[in-house]
């Protein structure tokens, strides 16, 4: 098996979930626009800012490549998880290996 095989497997097996429709180890279910869900991971490490009572987010959205559409940068993205809904800017769109990763910014008052 070559490396490439192996992280194929891996992003199904460990990351996102698997074709089996088994849960993965750090998946997380969120609905984006409202009507399509899917098994991603949205890494929120990148944090926040705040000034004048306005908070910034940065987050980046995690999910295969094949689960979703590649957004375009501008566009806006309603994301519902288990916790909160926000409408979130796409700042930035990479595609790798069958990973696609978006980076979302987006604002609390």
């Amino acid at each position: 098996m070559t490396f490439k095989d192996q992280l194929a497997a891996d992003l199904g097996a460990v990351f996102l979930p698997s074709k089996t429709g088994k849960p993965a180890e750090f998946d997380e279910a969120i609905t984006i626009d409202g009507a399509y869900a899917v098994s991603c991971i949205l890494d929120e490490s990148e944090g926040q800012h705040s000034a004048d009572g306005v908070t910034q987010w940065s987050a980046t959205l995690y999910l295969a490549a094949e689960d979703l559409a590649t957004p375009v940068v501008d566009q806006r993205l309603a994301l519902t998880t288990a916790t909160a809904t926000r409408q979130a800017g796409v700042v930035g769109v990479d595609v790798t290996d069958g990973l696609l990763a978006i980076r979302l910014r987006w604002f609390d008052s």
